[in-house]
């Protein structure tokens, strides 16, 4: 039996999945096919909540969530549904089962606008927009996250599909104020006396703050709509068998 593993990095990201915020080490059953396990930030953290997946019985692997965005045509709230993802640290780039990322594509075209391109992860957030210039300069792919190379490397050292759905939260166009790279832990949690302390040396972080948090909605709107017709459709199950050499390469 196909078992479709979502790896999601915060609390707040699940939501759009499971209708609920779920904290950092859940473990939740959306159905007899698909699981979902909140990782929290980072490379070891999604590498970790994978691995666990596949010793449970995931034959396949996702990475969901929001992404900053590197390409200038994608706004906040567009998917991106990558046909490859690269590790900035190590270069190597993990290519996305052509027939599942298609079945995507498709699926989704409606939700909102769609970038196909390419992704990339980072070790830390690209927090200004010069940051984000200078990465799409050397790589121009759709946008950035923390996990999904990490994820797809468990994803080939297991012979299994992978494939990414994410929003973008930050445009290109937009950096993150201090005090929204200050506001969460490892496990998403608020750190109130970290944002007050970044607000009272940036006051004028605060309009930032609200842009993120618009943003942020209309990320999860897109996710929520693209989880629904997921579920309701099943185009997100991977089509090639388990363990096809075609389903990640490098």
């Amino acid at each position: 039996m196909k078992r479709l593993g979502i790896i999601v990095a915060l609390p707040d990201e699940s939501r759009s999945l499971l209708g609920r915020r779920a904290a950092v080490g859940s473990v939740v059953e959306l159905s007899g096919s698909v699981v979902v396990a909140v990782g929290g930030l980072g490379a070891i953290a999604a590498a970790r909540a994978a691995s666990s997946l596949v010793d449970t019985g995931a034959t396949a692997l996702m990475s969901w969530g929001t992404a900053g965005g590197l390409d200038p045509r994608l706004a906040a709230g567009a998917l991106l549904l990558p046909r490859e993802v690269i590790d900035s640290s190590t270069g190597e780039r993990y290519l996305i089962d052509s027939a599942w990322h298609g079945r995507l594509q498709r699926g989704l075209a409606g939700v909102s606008p769609v970038g196909a391109g390419g992704m990339m992860t980072v070790a830390a957030p690209l927090a200004n927009v010069s940051d984000k210039r200078k990465a799409f300069a050397r790589n121009p792919v759709d946008g950035v996250d923390m996990e999904s190379s990490a994820i797809a490397a468990v994803a080939r050292a297991r012979g299994l599909p992978f494939a990414v759905v994410r929003a973008v939260i930050d445009a290109a166009g937009h950096g993150l104020p201090e005090a929204v790279q200050v506001a969460l832990d490892h496990n998403g949690e608020l750190r109130p006396k970290a944002i007050a302390s970044a607000l009272l040396r940036r006051p004028q972080d605060l309009l930032g703050m609200l842009r993120v948090a618009r943003h942020f909605a209309r990320a999860e709107a897109s996710l929520k709509a693209a989880a629904a017709l997921g579920g309701a459709q099943a185009f997100w199950a991977p089509t090639a068998p388990v363990g096809s050499s075609q389903t990640i390469a490098a």
